[in-house]
């Protein structure tokens, strides 16, 4: 059967078009491998191997079939996937097909709701009697990604599903167990109690687990922040400028700050609201990226806070809280008050309108977001208000509707509509890009070195930190992002890698752990290009940080110069801030190309299976292929110690024994890495390709020292000098992509 990728409606194999929708079905592509950082949850039912026994079978699949349907929906609620099904048993994972910055926040939050809703429905119907237990954990794993990963996938595998059935086996009954990484990622939103570690089978060490016990509430937004704004001074200058001539000429206006994840958007807002709050009024509210009846969900936070109601409160004192701010607006027309009343009341779920004179549900959308904008612009008529709308990249189209409706010219309401969120909100929603007076855009970038130590130095609490040799690593790391610096800070200090006394690297290490969070928030972006672009993506992380199209094509296996269309690609790269193309290229007649950021190519480069990693090397065989072992088995020439050095690399085809072992010790939640461009000790990998590239084009090897290597050298491992094709020294500019590739064979 032939699966739509617009629907998913299975079709015959005759059909050329869907059935149900008229969309072109495409040839299936062959499934590929990939590494994925996931989040399991195992679910269980207490004793019903007992309870079944005693059973009628029909009885059984009638007590049974409504827990699996709870079970399910509450998994899809949250974005899980369901992996398979196991006697009574449910499996699911987080984070596969599709990545999401906090699939573990979304596991236990599903394994919560999961608990809750199985006590509604003993209640509900006392014969079911269920009782359950639920294990969470999250790890590496290898997925099979089918051709359409947003409809399916293949088998899962690695030992974090395996330790997620131990953690179920050993939760308390009704309860959601939880295991290390998964709490980790989540100790600031969930609420936890410590367990024991278990002794879980075929586990050498216990297992530390946290029995979760309810969500936390949502943080309250426009808290004060530890600490200082560090490098955005010249950022925060406009926005100061936006409120001054707002409030100045008493018109609405809009700031729409942009900018990757992690880059400083929310800490600009903070900075830019606790300058304002003694000239005006600063409500915030924020997009969700799931959830039932979230279209809103900022403006409801918003006037939540106006009119002073809790998260605890009934229906009861909602409403009376509504009414309390609807009488301090004074307003004499009734029929404007019950327009503003009815839009608040449905906008919170209050069935009636404060006085109860109103059905709520009886106004239609235009009735609702005039209402909701004059209630707005009461507010800001005695003091100027400041509105924060933050993650607008998760907004729909209706609430962006609304919030051009409120900037809509209006005398007397000085009214700022500052949002933030990441570039492509900027490209879904054109219209909030403007620059004149009372509007502007701000797009954030990394942080300058500058700016980024001077972080370091507030994160550490010491200078002599910030300036020693591992934290150039790290700032090199972090590359300019202040989430990632403070994410990888806090990694450190939770692997004791560094301390109030120093830092605590291993020996001759270039690396650094890249936190969960981090590769769940890269890899997510990553899950959103199409196929073509995201394989174009780990195959250029092989080639290394800095790549060329030429590299890279000759991965794909293809024998002629790069093409537009793979040019084309990459631009898409580029337009998605994956990637960037440098002005000067150290490869004549080629393009040059970096990833954005190193850490995007780590994680990139992390979900390539291991046996994928060797095969793109173009040395599938551990012993080398014919191009890549030396043409005589003479070793009396010059560079001979590095020609054996570089054979034992080929045998093994993977990181010396001593790399190896430190690799192997690396918690799962750090991916391996390849070289990078500044010929660290992490080369295997991207000279295989490089070797190869180059090789294939008949070219001469040369010595550090500048002289001719033997002919029959033609693998780059055998090369003895640098090995950074960044490099500006006269070996790091070959001839042209298109004389390389003639000369191939």
């Amino acid at each position: 059967m032939a699966v739509c990728a617009s629907c998913g409606q299975e079709n015959p194999p005759i059909a050329k078009f869907c059935l149900a929708c008229g969309s072109p079905l495409a040839e299936p592509e062959a499934p590929s491998e990939e590494r994925r950082l996931i989040t399991a949850v195992f679910t269980d039912v207490v004793g019903s191997t007992a309870t079944a026994e005693s059973m009628d079978p029909e009885d059984v699949h009638n007590r049974l079939q409504p827990y699996f349907e709870l079970v399910r929906r509450e998994l899809q609620h949250f974005g899980g996937t369901l992996e398979k099904y196991i006697g009574d048993a449910v499996v699911a994972m987080f984070g596969a097909p599709v990545a999401h910055e906090d699939d573990p926040e979304r596991a236990v939050r599903a394994a919560l709701a999961i608990r809750d809703r199985i006590h509604d429905l003993n209640a509900s119907d006392d014969w079911l009697e269920l009782s359950i237990r639920i294990g969470v954990n999250t790890g590496e794993a290898l997925l099979v990604m089918g051709s359409n990963p947003s409809l399916e996938y293949g088998m899962a595998a690695g030992d974090a599903i395996n330790t997620a059935a131990r953690i179920q086996s050993a939760a308390p009954v009704d309860g959601v167990m939880v295991g290390e990484l998964t709490y980790q990622a989540t100790r600031e939103v969930i609420e936890y109690e410590e367990a024991e570690a278990i002794a879980a089978k075929g586990k050498s060490e216990p297992v530390p687990v946290w029995v979760a016990v309810r969500p936390l509430e949502v943080a309250e937004r426009g808290r004060a922040v530890e600490g200082h704004l560090v490098g955005r001074e010249a950022e925060l200058d406009q926005l100061l400028e936006v409120w001054f001539a707002v409030r100045r000429e008493r018109l609405p206006g809009l700031a729409f700050v942009t900018g990757l994840p992690g880059i400083g958007k929310s800490g600009l807002l903070h900075e830019f609201a606790a300058r304002i709050a003694a000239g005006g009024d600063v409500h915030w509210g924020g997009c969700l990226p799931y959830g039932e009846g979230i279209t809103y969900w900022p403006i409801m936070e918003i006037v939540k806070d106006a009119a002073g109601i809790l998260q605890s409160d009934d229906t009861t004192a909602i409403a009376a809280r509504l009414g309390g701010l609807l009488e301090s607006f004074a307003i004499d027309d009734m029929e404007e008050l019950r327009t503003m009343a009815a839009a608040v009341s449905n906008l919170l779920g209050v069935a009636t309108t404060p006085r109860g004179t109103y059905q709520a549900a009886q106004i239609t959308q235009a009735e609702l977001h005039w209402g909701i904008r004059r209630v707005l612009q009461l507010l800001a008529r005695d003091r100027p208000v400041a509105l924060m709308f933050e993650d607008l990249h998760w907004a729909e189209p209706t609430l962006i509707e609304l919030v051009q409706f409120l900037l809509e010219e209006q005398a007397d309401v000085p009214l700022l509509v500052l949002a933030s969120g990441r570039p492509e909100a900027a490209d879904s929603y054109p219209g909030l890009v403007r620059q004149d007076g009372r509007f502007c855009t701000i797009r954030l970038e990394g942080l300058t070195d500058e700016g980024a130590r001077a972080l370091l130095h507030e994160l550490l609490g010491s200078e002599e930190l910030a300036n020693a040799p591992a934290a150039d690593t790290l700032l090199r790391t972090a590359g300019g992002n202040p989430l990632f610096l403070e994410e990888t800070v806090q990694a450190l200090r939770d692997a004791g890698m560094v301390d109030d006394e120093g830092w605590h690297l291993p020996d001759d290490t270039d690396e650094l752990p890249t936190p969960t969070s981090l590769q769940g928030l890269i890899g997510s972006r990553l899950d959103q290009l199409a196929r073509p672009e995201k394989r174009l993506a780990q195959n250029a992380s092989v080639v290394g940080t800095v790549f060329w199209p030429g590299a890279v094509q000759h991965l794909q296996g293809e024998a002629v110069p790069p093409d537009p269309e793979l040019v084309g690609k990459l631009r898409s790269l580029e337009e998605r801030d994956l990637v960037r193309e440098h002005e000067l290229s150290t490869v004549a007649g080629e393009l040059e190309f970096a990833f954005k950021h190193i850490l995007i190519r780590d994680v990139a480069y992390g979900q390539l299976p291991k046996g994928r990693r060797i095969w793109s090397c173009t040395c599938a065989s551990r012993s080398g292929c014919a191009r890549c072992r030396p043409r005589s088995s003479s070793r009396s020439s010059p560079g001979t110690s590095s020609a054996r050095a570089s054979s034992r690399g080929r045998s093994r085809a993977r990181p010396s024994s001593r790399r190896s072992s430190k690799l192997s010790l690396r918690s799962a939640q750090q991916p391996t890495r390849p070289s990078d461009a500044r010929g660290s000790a992490r080369q295997t990998a991207t000279t295989r390709v490089r070797s190869s590239w180059w090789a294939s084009s008949g070219r001469r090897k040369r010595s550090g020292r500048g002289s001719a290597a033997p002919a029959r050298w033609t693998c780059w491992e055998s090369y003895s000098g640098p090995t950074s094709f960044s490099s500006r020294s006269p070996m790091a500019a070959p001839r042209s992509a298109a004389q390389i590739f003639a000369r191939r064979h």
